[in-house]
């Protein structure tokens, strides 16, 4: 009787001992493409300035003093849609992004597809002038199998130790420059992130993935993994107001443009969470922010590209809206420019390089630079009229069947019926007239179609290539400067389906 009491004991004392769950809260955004300052909300009637890294500080300050064991990460894409991007700092165009987020106090980021934008040693010094970590499990040099960046970290958050693994989409050459990623192989996602986790786990108590690879891939990854507990997303530009959970594991993405701050709200008791709450905080720029290095910073950036690009070029009549799954009056409208300034037979840009849309009136340089953010060239080519029908026939898929973005087209119509999981072409005129399948035709696109990914958008490879030397961003604005005012745009499609 007596070792029964002492057993009890004992086993009260051992309950009366264990650690209370304890709360930590991640912050996160991702795909923030180069939006660093606030811009007016075009989804609330008063348009009230919203986003950017001076909202993003003043709501991290005043949420860390109620949230003393936090940490904010990032799921990439940091690049590429504003000025900002192609200006130096700290030695590397694009430098002070990071800079600014570092003031922010983020802990660390994995890499986005757009962070290939501006070419392979732009993302080697970017990777090295950044003052936290990026990191990579599944991204090695080709010629030595080294890392090109740092795989996992781990954050120790007064006591809460966090292990963060950065992944990038395994099909990243379907949207990155075939010469950005030459020189790297680019391994499994899940396998990557399993060796990681693998590793970090038995010293950690909460494992986040920082994954650039999509919510639904993300989902798929999740199905593959074990002891993750988080999954901090991006790539798809998805809002998830609420968490998913797949197989245990708890998936999170706030959207784009650093217009919302994610807020997961965790219960950690030893290895694991025993429960979780989460929402989106958006950024209202608040009318007198407190001054704040980060706020410093970004006002200094913000006056020299109002500089250089705050100038009015034209004037719209209506407004531009780009759309990547079918065509768009402003992609007939940039379209019809290359075609007479080119004086080719046929236009093609991928819908996809258009981002975002422009109000009806006063167009400047920054609004151009915005709605065309990749650093594309014009470039000229042959096709055959049989290699313009291979053209037309991907495009009415990608249109139907929504495989990838189309192609904005000019000099080139295509009619097309659907039946059941297929489609058909049935009509394709080029220049007004039937597609003659032996005539050769000039074609303009721009380096990103006819070089880098011309199997996923044409079916063929370009021949008597000839680059232009010209921006397409430069061209844009030109044609803008000398149109007749204001510019209407065509918004009649040139890719139809038809019964």
């Amino acid at each position: 009787m007596r070792q029964v009491w002492c057993l009890l004991l004992v086993v009260t004392a051992l309950g009366s001992c264990r650690s209370a769950p304890r709360e930590i809260v991640i912050f996160h955004t991702n795909d923030i493409h180069g939006h660093f300052a606030a811009e007016p909300a075009d989804w609330r009637d008063d348009r009230a300035l919203t986003g950017g890294v001076s909202a993003l500080s003043f709501y991290l300050d005043s949420l860390r003093h109620t949230c003393p064991r936090s940490l904010y990460v990032d799921a990439g894409d940091l690049m590429t849609g504003n000025p900002v991007c192609n200006i130096e700092y700290n030695g590397v165009k694009g430098g002070a992004l990071p800079e600014m987020l570092y003031r922010c106090g983020l802990s660390a980021m994995c890499l986005g597809n757009h962070e290939f934008d501006l070419g392979t040693e732009h993302l080697r010094d970017f990777v090295a002038a950044s003052p936290y970590p990026m990191l990579c499990a599944n991204l090695r040099e080709k010629s030595s199998g080294a890392p090109v960046t740092g795989a996992s970290r781990i954050v120790d958050e007064q006591g809460v130790r966090v292990g963060l693994v950065g992944v990038l989409l395994d099909d990243v050459a379907g949207v990155v420059s075939r010469q950005a990623l030459e020189p790297f192989v680019v391994d499994d996602a899940a396998v990557s992130a399993q060796r990681e986790i693998d590793r970090l786990d038995s010293t950690t108590d909460l494992i986040v993935i920082l994954s650039h690879l999509g919510v639904d891939a993300d989902s798929v990854m999740a199905t593959k993994l074990r002891h993750a507990d988080v999954i901090v997303g991006g790539h798809s530009h998805t809002r998830l107001e609420k968490p998913k959970h797949v197989n245990g594991i708890i998936i999170v993405q706030v959207g784009s443009n650093l217009k919302n701050l994610g807020v997961l709200r965790l219960q950690v008791d030893g290895d694991s969470v025993v429960s979780d709450s989460s929402y989106l905080l958006e950024l209202r720029l608040p009318k007198n922010p407190p001054p704040s290095d980060v706020a410093s910073l970004a006002d200094s950036l913000e006056i020299v590209i109002q500089a250089q690009y705050g100038q009015v070029i034209g004037d719209l009549e209506t407004p531009w809206q780009s759309s990547y799954n079918s065509g768009s009056n402003v992609g007939n409208w940039i379209c019809d420019r290359l075609r007479e300034r080119y004086k080719t037979d046929v236009v093609l840009v991928n819908a996809g390089g258009i981002r975002g849309s422009v109000d009806p009136g006063p167009v400047t340089k920054l609004d151009v630079l915005q709605l065309l953010p990749f650093t594309n060239s014009t470039v000229l080519f042959n096709a055959t009229g049989a290699e313009l029908r291979k053209v037309a026939e991907e495009q009415a898929r990608a249109q139907r069947l929504h495989t990838h973005g189309v192609l904005e087209m000019s000099g080139l119509s295509v009619e097309f019926s659907a039946q059941g999981g297929s489609v058909i072409v049935k009509n394709v005129r080029a220049a007004g007239k039937p597609l003659e399948d032996t005539r050769t035709y000039r074609v303009v696109s721009i380096d990103y179609v006819a070089l880098s990914q011309w199997d996923r958008y044409l079916g063929f490879e370009p021949s008597a290539v000839e680059a232009s030397g010209e921006s397409l961003s430069d061209v844009v604005m030109e044609e803008i400067a000398k149109s007749k005012l204001p510019i209407r745009a065509d918004a009649a499609p040139r890719l139809v389906e038809v019964p």
